[in-house]
């Protein structure tokens, strides 16, 4: 199950003009500069995942903002608030930030729907999306 998570990771975050920082078991995290590219990413990695039934379906958190590169790795607020958002969300679920969400409110290709806020420990009061692929006429 793993590896066949890893090669959905390896061609789907490249070919979305993502870089993939690391992989934990069956966690991956990955950057990437543009808002859209990250939604593209995130709903694509769910989608890929509920087709391939020997891969469980996924969660997701995304959130946008300065890191810390070090070592090839990433650290900050920005990282810990992806990290909660990811424990929050539902499998199947791609849960946005605050932030991340109103920029990704004029993209036709997506619907988001605002949360009630949370208190999340070590990172106050937040609102996040949720997001999905919007539905084509």
């Amino acid at each position: 199950m793993v590896d066949r998570f890893e090669g959905i990771v390896y061609e789907h975050i490249p070919k979305h003009g993502g870089r993939i920082i690391k992989m934990i078991g069956d966690e991956v995290m990955f950057a990437v500069d543009d808002a859209g590219f990250a939604a593209d990413i995130a709903v694509g990695l769910v989608d890929a995942c509920a087709r391939d039934p020997d891969v469980p379906d996924v969660r997701v958190g995304l959130a946008s903002g300065p890191t810390l590169a070090r070592e090839g790795d990433l650290y900050g607020a920005t990282v810990n608030l992806a990290s909660r958002l990811v424990t929050l969300a539902r499998a199947g679920t791609v849960l946005v930030s605050e932030e991340l969400g109103q920029r990704l409110q004029q993209d036709p290709r997506y619907e988001l729907r605002h949360l009630r806020p949370i208190n999340l420990h070590g990172i106050g009061r937040v609102r996040s999306w949720v997001l999905r692929r919007a539905c084509v006429p």
